[in-house]
């Protein structure tokens, strides 16, 4: 749990960097809003998980209410975060099936994940070759 808690927050903060240049670019140089524009940009981050444990557990939930909480108090913004969320089972070679799964099917553009040191370093592996931030 300990390194897990350090983790946390730049996790949280890694969402938020990779979604500020679409953030940027989404907000309207006019100075007002249009509300009838249904026009969103979608931003899908895969997050790969062991959610039988109590750190992937409380990752998963943490994540997904960061976002929520940040998008209730930015609710102008057009760009959005998606997550996709992986099971890996604490499982090394699970995760590097789900991170071949996400970038193939969900087509992410970043990953998030990786319990183990072992985990860590095949996600490292397939994003280098796919040229995704993991």
């Amino acid at each position: 749990m300990e390194r897990f808690g350090i983790q946390n927050p730049v996790l949280v903060s890694f969402l938020l960097i990779i979604s500020s240049n679409y953030f940027a670019s989404s907000q309207n140089d006019a100075g007002f809003k249009h509300e009838w524009a249904p026009f969103r940009v979608q931003v899908r981050v895969g997050l790969v998980l062991d959610l039988g444990s109590v750190e992937g557990k409380i990752l998963g939930s943490s994540v997904s209410m960061a976002l929520s909480d940040f998008y209730a108090v930015n609710s102008d913004y057009k760009t959005r975060v998606s997550l996709s969320v992986r099971n890996s089972r604490g499982e090394p070679i699970l995760a590097l099936a789900s991170a071949v799964d996400l970038l193939q099917t969900v087509g992410v553009e970043a990953i998030i994940g990786g319990s183990s040191l072992q985990e860590t370093k095949l996600l490292a592996e397939i994003g280098e070759q796919a040229r995704v931030p993991v």
